[in-house]
């Protein structure tokens, strides 16, 4: 038993070091060419995070194959964002930070705190969502945002020039989210905001450990990230994916569904994931318009799927669905979930209502 046991453990650990093929390391430089040290370097969306030591240079570590956002921050100048393709082998990157201009943000002065409350609890729901995970997050120093709202539009807009740090009790991450742009129609209840994210696991006891792990599987389930790791292993559907194309005349407000979304799609399944072939660099193109996507935790019906109707229908985009739109041309998917132009997506319904409270880092596995 323990022979079995050990040679258990060395294929874990061989199958595990086979599949990280690359290393991202670099040096950081000012305009001069003077190298940069302590500047914060990390992947956006994983555990990855390192500061660049005197000579400028970092490591990141190893790498599976696939595409990778690597960012940079350092108070003075300018952000970074730089997209990585690992194939095989080292990445090394020589890059360079522009100075940025330090503007003092403006200071509102209110005769109490009553304001001030009330946009940071509007900022928590639009910026950490609605999910069940929320009241068990915490942002722990919210005197570093800038918040203001312009009443008469109903826009709440936020600034950040550091990292926000939330405590996620939920899933057992501490997040830390450099905030590039926030805003929130307060009216329209539409949520509009982008950033960088880095994960650094909890520690706890073997029952909370326990605890976390069912809730992030939970959580996982039905996701953005289950369901591009499904399509990239051609088993959206056996995994509980339905997908539907939609047409360009969505989204649309019918009278019927008025204050609903509502949108027309072809009653026949859209088996996406085989009408693509892996890419040799490990990417999977990507070449819908618009898409529904229903998620079914019990899975789908085989029987259903083999009796399909024809034609259109209109359908609200209801608790379990989304819509995604794909902007520009070209997006291509890793083995982890990730995609390669963060900017080449619009996603409307349960996707989009996963917020930071739901944000799992792409080295989680089930």
């Amino acid at each position: 038993m323990v022979w079995l046991f050990v040679m258990l453990l060395m294929f874990i650990a061989g199958n595990t070091v086979a599949q990280e093929t690359g290393v991202i390391e670099g040096r950081l430089v000012n305009k001069d060419g003077r190298p940069l040290e302590a500047a914060t370097v990390f992947i956006a969306g994983m555990t990855k995070k390192t500061l660049s030591d005197s000579d400028g240079k970092f490591n990141l570590g190893r790498f599976v194959a696939g595409t990778y956002q690597l960012s940079v921050s350092m108070l003075g100048y300018e952000k970074l964002k730089y997209d990585v393709l690992i194939t095989d082998g080292t990445v090394f990157l020589n890059l360079k930070l522009n100075p940025q201009d330090i503007l003092l943000n403006e200071v509102a002065i209110f005769a109490n705190s009553t304001q001030r409350k009330k946009n940071l609890e509007l900022f928590k729901k639009a910026f950490l969502g609605s999910s069940g995970n929320v009241g068990k997050c915490r942002i722990l120093n919210p005197e570093v945002l800038s918040l203001k709202m312009d009443r008469e539009r109903g826009l709440l807009t936020a600034d950040c020039d550091d990292f926000l740090i939330i405590e996620n009790m939920a899933l057992g991450y501490k997040v830390s989210y450099l905030l590039n742009s926030f805003s929130y129609d307060t009216k329209k209840d539409i949520a509009l905001y982008n950033g960088d994210i880095v994960f650094e696991e909890l520690s706890g006891i073997a029952g909370q450990l326990k605890i976390w792990k069912q809730a992030r599987l939970k959580t996982y389930r039905g996701s953005l990230m289950h369901f591009f790791r499904s399509v990239y292993r051609k088993e959206a559907a056996a995994e509980g994916f339905e997908i539907h194309q939609a047409f360009e005349d969505v989204p649309k407000f019918s009278g019927w569904g008025f204050g609903k979304y509502v949108v027309e799609i072809d009653r026949q399944q859209l088996e996406l994931e085989e009408k693509n072939a892996p890419h040799p660099q490990g990417l999977l193109p990507l070449h819908f318009v618009k898409i529904l996507v229903r998620f079914y935790s019990e899975g789908l019906n085989q029987k259903a799927r083999m009796i399909q109707p024809t034609g259109r229908e209109e359908t609200i985009v209801g608790e379990g669905s989304s819509v995604i739109y794909l902007l520009k041309k070209g997006l291509k998917i890793d083995a982890k979930g990730d995609f390669s132009d963060h900017q080449s997506l619009f996603i409307h319904g349960a996707f989009a209502r996963q917020r930071l409270a739901d944000q799992l880092p792409y080295e989680y596995m089930p």
